[in-house]
């Protein structure tokens, strides 16, 4: 920032990655949030990748103190994360650019922290995975308070062109996306979970020869209507949710209410439809570059092609 251009327009992305493994926030923000004896606990409970998949796989147990151990870890990253982006606004406030520069703070996905059995943030659309947080500050542009109407991250794009006074190419989708200057009472909004990570199912099957690894290949695509939730899975395992009366997604309602069960699958149906029509390709990935794989590697993401896909053992 000190040696850009005042004049000049620019662009940056940071990458926060204190709440992503391996979770290491310093000592004094787990005193804020945990009990000495959690604390503590705190360098001891194993937070390692292969034990998050074993409990979310059924494969093994964590205590309850341990998951609460777990939590209060995450919580304390949470804190870390929030004085490191108030550095960044006060770095832009000591260089006269805060009140000239759009902050947006928001989040790829959240985190499984013993919900459903599962840690990590894999094989899952559940709440506490697809609910991030969504922050704009844009002075003189949108007034500061809470949007209480329905909202997604995919509505960035269109919302950030119109702040750099650029037209969305094509005229942009209403269903999909839509600007946050003109939010609307109600729309559903789509999640999509394309494919499982086979790494993961690698690792288990190492560990855990004869480990049916089927139930965990599916793909997963949920709708939001209101406080209605419909999660779609590729093997049938459908799950119905009313968010008003169950937020936290524990009584699937799909076999009891299968009236309700089938307007939502067929919601979801004309909404892909939709997306079709746009010339979407949601199911393929591209292939990444060499530079690309070796950039992902080193963030810990590994890149799987076909050729790297594990057999499923036969039980």
């Amino acid at each position: 920032l000190a040696q850009s251009e005042s004049s000049r327009p620019w662009f940056a992305v940071l990458n926060y990655m204190e709440a992503h493994r391996p979770l290491v926030p310093e000592r004094h923000f787990r005193e804020k949030v945990m009990t000495p004896a959690e604390v503590e606990r705190s360098y001891e409970v194993d937070r390692s990748w292969t034990g998050m998949w074993e409990f979310t796989a059924g494969l093994r147990e964590f205590s309850a103190e341990d998951l609460r151990v777990m939590q209060g870890t995450y919580d304390a990253a949470l804190l870390e994360l929030d004085g490191l982006f108030a550095q960044l606004l006060a770095s832009l406030a000591a260089h006269g650019d805060l009140d000239n520069t759009v902050v947006i703070l928001t989040s790829d996905h959240g985190e499984l922290l013993g919900e459903k059995h599962m840690l990590d943030h894999q094989f899952s659309l559940h709440g506490a995975l697809t609910n991030v947080p969504l922050v704009i500050r844009a002075p003189d542009r949108f007034a500061p308070g809470r949007e209480t109407r329905p909202v997604s991250t995919r509505d960035l794009y269109p919302t950030v062109l119109e702040l750099a006074s650029i037209e969305v190419p094509g005229g942009g989708s209403e269903r999909s996306s839509q600007s946050l200057f003109r939010p609307r009472e109600s729309r559903a909004r789509l999640s999509e979970y394309t494919a499982a990570n086979t790494k993961t199912l690698k690792v288990l099957v190492d560990k855990h020869p004869g480990f049916d690894i089927e139930p965990f290949e599916r793909q997963l695509r949920a709708l939001r209507d209101g406080d209605a939730k419909f999660i779609w899975s590729s093997d049938g395992r459908h799950e119905l949710y009313d968010l008003a009366r169950d937020p936290g997604e524990l009584h699937d309602r799909a076999e009891g209410d299968p009236a309700s069960t089938q307007r939502m699958q067929e919601e979801l149906d004309a909404f892909l439809a939709h997306l079709d029509g746009l010339g979407l390709q949601r199911d393929e990935a591209p292939v990444p570059s060499q530079e690309h794989r070796e950039m992902l590697e080193s963030l810990g993401y590994g890149v799987s092609g076909e050729s790297e896909k594990h057999d499923r053992p036969k039980n």
